[in-house]
Parts: C-alpha cells; structure tokens; sequence
C-alpha cells in the first residue's frame, strides 16, 4: 500500500489528510436506470461514509434522488387513493340521498378546490416537483437512516 500512496496524483494525498470532505451523490448516482434506488451503490457509499466516519473524519453527503424518489412514492399513492376517491364519489350520492354533508368535509373540498391552482404548464411542473422533492426527501432520509445504522453511524 505505501507503494501505491507514492504513485497516487498530489491531489488524492491532500484527500487524504483531510479532516473534512463533501461527498455529492447525483440522481444517476443513487437511482437505477428505471428511477428505483440504486442499493448496491448507496451502500457502497454509505460503508465508505462509515469508514470515513471511523476514522475521525467529518463527512458531509450531499444527496440527489427526492424528486425521483417522490414521483415514485406519489405515483403509487395516487394508484392506491383511485379505490378512495370511487369511495368518496360512492358517499356523496349517499349523502344527498340523506340531506347534505357535513362541514368538515365541506372545508376539506373548499380547500382541495380552491381556484389559486397553478395554471401554466411551468407552474404545474413547479408545483408537481416540489411535492414530488418533499415526498421523496422523506423516504430517501428513511433509506439513509436505516442503511447508517448498519453501520452504527
């Protein structure tokens, strides 16, 4: 090894010895091809993290892959609610068969169809992304967490 530290580029060496790094994932680096997320890469990186960490190094990730990880995780909800919204249709014609809704629901609709919706295609792919990087910042935070903690970081 100390063989190959002499022929490594200065640059590497000053790695090295660093007592901080930033370590940045990008969304072809955490992500399959089909958009699922890449495990055996983030592992790989989470295990170097780890060893990193070990040695008393402070890393700083960086990670892309919410949107992605959101579209998916949206998607899927949006397949699973189409059963709840049929429900829903079900209800309302049940409840004007017996006077009325009540106001909870009146509220919750008002929200729901308020008229300050995104109108151009800009503004709805705006509005879609950032649910999407809310969405996914969650499950991807719940990914790293559980793959740290394989490693006791």
């Amino acid at each position: 090894t100390i063989l190959r530290y002499k022929m490594e580029p200065p640059s590497r060496a000053m790695v090295r010895c660093a007592r901080r790094v930033v370590v940045k994932a990008g969304t072809s680096v955490v992500t399959n091809e089909d958009g699922r997320p890449s495990l055996v890469r983030l592992g790989a990186i989470v295990e170097q993290i780890s060893e990193l960490h070990r040695a008393g190094v402070q890393v700083i990730f960086v990670s892309s892959g919410a949107v992605g990880m959101g579209k998916r995780l949206l998607r899927k909800q949006t397949r699973f609610n189409m059963s709840f919204a049929e429900l829903h249709a079900e209800e309302k014609s049940e409840e004007r068969k017996h006077g009325g809704s009540p106001a909870r629901v009146n509220s919750f609709l008002s929200f729901v169809e308020r008229n300050n919706r995104p109108s151009t295609a800009a503004e709805i792919k705006k509005t879609y992304d950032s649910a999407c990087a809310a969405a996914g910042q969650f499950e991807m935070m719940n990914l790293y967490s559980s793959l740290f903690n394989q490693f006791d970081v």
